[in-house]
């Protein structure tokens, strides 16, 4: 539309908006007006918060938003401190977000989109619809890659599109200074690029080409020194230049190897070096090279953080996949750590390497030249992004305690056991009992075996003795929570830290537990004054990354069934009991029979709450018949063998088809078809037992673990996907509402 009826219409849009139209989208090519408009609605609108987009991360534009409408935000109690804000504004406001589409530091990054879609939406959507935002965005939705109704587009080519590309194909050197992922690069990295692109060009021949072409480079002071710098007048300009000669992938893989030598081999105050600190990682993600540079510990330490949280989504566009550094990079950001320093950073790099065992990449980062602000001696801590239980894991440690084993330092850690377990309740002798463990303090190993020790408290609830203990001596008070003196920022999953000796500290969480060296000072003896808050500020918009689906466990889908191995991490060491060839009822396909004989079946009860499954090498395979006036119809001649419960109802192998059937007798479920065979039902209910006794350090991790655990069980069994109560099974809701109802089923937590 033509720009008085685009305006017309954003006039009367705003007038009018209410709980269902909270966002408008200005569309449109470079030139076209957009930011104009907004400027307009400015004018119209002059209670509006205006905010330029151009350069800001998405989280810049929100405090900037919430700060225009006159929120405050409480981190230390806001748990999700943006929509806690919105969702207390009163009133009707309008937002305007200008340039949304050139969002961000680096000129290929996300947060066009995170701005744009992400931020506006929350936005709209949390205040209630009472705060309308109108967001400029790019016409062709390159950009800010969401769509929306109520979209103004407004018309006309871009007004500079034909000269741009007739200019930079007379000056190929403009292709370089496009490519630049900064706005502005200095001389210096502009000749630089020149080069890797192979058009070589001196800093006085694009300083004298760059005033001959005003009208498409401007010039500027560097910030940080007395050279100059250069960057196309407009964003959309330079969006134009880049779509007008758009890099090759031989283009973008010389400029990645060329930036790479750069960041390794020049000194730290060249400024190629510093442009490359900024944005190799893109320029990697953009030439399909992001993995070897996330390999090589050398070069990785000298790419900020915040290009390595734009790249990943570039590369890993499906999702960053599970396991190794993108993973740990992804995990480290949803789990609440944001390092501004790179020396802090690398320290957490270093740290979720190690808990890994990663440790050859981990030394190769802390020798890369970079000082790590902090230094893990030795973790107990589970790594990101693993199915089920980990090898010698500590699990979940609550409390710590400094003291001393057969006299060398140690520290012991506590993990509170819950009164209901395993289906049963054990209600401790003290006020509570945990499970406690103990490492020394030099090299973390475990010199004796956990004990199982009750705890007292006073009447002001605090801890007053501890008894059932080993060797083990307290030489100070226990670390119930964080030392607000901590000298390093933990993650939202740490939960507990102490001093054990000078310089050494011992912190533990959801993950378990992990002692950092540090050099910073330790605050002066009976200080009361923390030095920082223990965690960072969370972040106000989602991560940046997404998480592709796991890797499927493969050990699960054997002709048999899973493999005895997978089914002991699950249900026990000897859970399996396996049935005589010659016990085997006649008629069973050759499948089951092997799942009988071969993997076992094992014993369930109590483990899950949705289903038992007996003994057989006591109880047999015997032959039963469909209870009388079933709620779920028979579904043949049978023979049917009784196989335990489903959800409180009978469950049944049908010997003709060698289905899992069940007779719905308790209600839960009518649906007839538990699993296709044998095999794939002892594969879901292992897949099951797995995640829900996989002790996840972080939220997003089970959040990951659960979509993934949906389209697992659909590979698995292609009866998941048609069915209501396998969705309710693995969302959770099930269980839910069987608590909620007050159902008593062994495995099943009481309401």
């Amino acid at each position: 539309m033509q720009y008085d009826e685009a305006l017309r219409t954003a006039i009367g849009w705003l007038e009018q908006a209410g709980p269902s139209g909270t966002v408008l989208q200005v569309s449109g090519p470079p030139g076209a007006g957009k930011t104009q408009l907004l400027a307009d609605l400015g004018r119209r609108f002059p209670a509006a918060v205006t905010v330029d987009c151009r350069g800001l991360t998405a989280d810049r534009v929100a405090h900037a938003v919430l700060a225009g409408l006159g929120l405050r935000m409480d981190p230390s109690r806001d748990r999700e401190p943006l929509r806690d804000a919105l969702a207390r504004h009163e009133g009707d406001a309008v937002v305007l977000l200008a340039n949304a589409q050139w969002a961000g530091p680096l000129f290929s990054s996300r947060e066009p989109t995170r701005v744009g879609g992400d931020l506006t939406a929350e936005i709209g959507l949390r205040s209630g619809g009472r705060v309308s935002v109108v967001v400029e965005v790019d016409g062709s939705h390159e950009r800010v890659a969401v769509t929306r109704r109520k979209d103004v587009e407004l018309a006309g080519r871009p007004a500079h599109e034909a000269p741009v590309a007739r200019i930079v194909a007379e000056h190929p050197v403009l292709q370089a200074l496009a490519a630049a992922e900064t706005g502005t690069v200095p001389l210096a990295v502009w000749a630089f690029l020149a080069g890797a692109l192979g058009v070589p060009a001196t800093v006085a021949e694009l300083s004298a080409l760059a005033g001959r072409l005003p009208e498409i480079v401007a010039q500027h002071a560097a910030d940080a020194s007395d050279s100059e710098a250069v960057g196309f007048c407009t964003d959309g300009l330079k969006h134009l230049a880049r779509r007008a000669r758009p890099l090759t992938p031989d283009q973008q893989q010389a400029l990645t190897t060329a930036l790479h030598t750069a960041l390794t081999d020049r000194p730290p105050s060249d400024e190629v070096r510093a442009y490359a600190a900024e944005a190799l990682a893109v320029h990697a993600a953009l030439a399909d090279a992001l993995p070897a540079l996330l390999d090589t510990a050398r070069a990785l330490a000298h790419c900020t953080r915040y290009s390595l949280l734009q790249a990943l989504p570039l590369h890993f566009t499906e999702g960053v996949p599970q396991h190794g550094v993108a993973a740990d990079i992804h995990y480290l950001e949803t789990d609440g750590i944001a390092p501004e320093g790179q020396g802090e950073w690398l320290a957490w790099l270093h740290w979720a390497a190690t808990n890994r065992g990663a440790t050859a990449w981990a030394a190769a980062l802390a020798d890369a030249g970079v000082p790590l602000s902090w230094r893990t001696a030795w973790s107990h801590h589970r790594p990101y992004g693993v199915l089920g239980p980990v090898p010698g894991e500590t699990g979940k440690v609550d409390y710590l305690y400094p003291g001393v084993l057969d006299g060398a330092g140690a520290v012991a850690g506590q993990r509170l056991l819950p009164v209901f377990q395993e289906g049963d309740h054990v209600p401790p002798e003290g006020d509570d009992q945990a499970v406690e463990r103990v490492w020394r303090l030099d090299d973390g190993t475990e010199p004796e075996p956990s004990t199982v020790v009750d705890l007292f408290y006073d009447v002001e609830g605090d801890l007053e003795s501890v008894e059932g203990r080993g060797r083990f001596e307290s030489t100070g008070d226990a670390a119930l929570a964080l030392d607000p003196h901590t000298p390093l920022r933990l993650p939202r999953s740490a939960t507990a830290s102490c001093l054990v000796t000078e310089g050494r500290w011992v912190l533990a969480g959801r993950g378990g537990l992990f002692a950092v060296d540090t050099a910073r000072p330790e605050p002066a003896a009976g200080s009361d004054d923390a030095d920082h808050s223990p965690h960072w500020a969370p972040p106000l918009i989602a991560p940046h990354t997404t998480a592709a689906t796991w890797e499927f466990p493969t050990e699960l889908v054997t002709p048999q069934g899973p493999t005895p191995a997978a089914l002991a991490r699950a249900f026990g060491p000897d859970a399996c009991r396996r049935l005589p060839a010659d016990a085997v009822p006649a008629g069973l396909d050759d499948a089951t029979r092997r799942c009988l004989t071969e993997t076992g079946v094992p014993v369930v009860n109590g483990q899950i709450y949705l289903a038992t499954l007996p003994p057989l090498d006591e109880t047999g395979l015997p032959t039963g018949d469909w209870e009388a006036e079933p709620a779920v119809p028979s579904p043949g001649d049978g023979p049917f063998h009784p196989l335990g419960t489903w959800i409180g109802s009978g469950a049944y192998l049908d010997a003709a088809t060698g289905r899992i059937i069940q007779d719905g007798r308790s209600g839960a479920s009518f649906e007839l078809v538990v699993a296709s065979s044998l095999p794939q039902y002892l594969a879901l209910l292992c897949l099951y037992r797995t995640f829900q006794i996989s002790p996840f350090a972080t939220t997003a991790e089970h959040r990951d673990a659960a979509r993934s655990l949906t389209q697992w069980a659909s590979r698995i069994d292609p009866v998941v996907a048609d069915s209501d109560m396998w969705d309710a099974v693995l969302s959770g809701s099930m269980e839910s509402d069987l608590i909620v109802s007050g159902w008593d089923l062994p495995g099943l937590r009481p309401a």
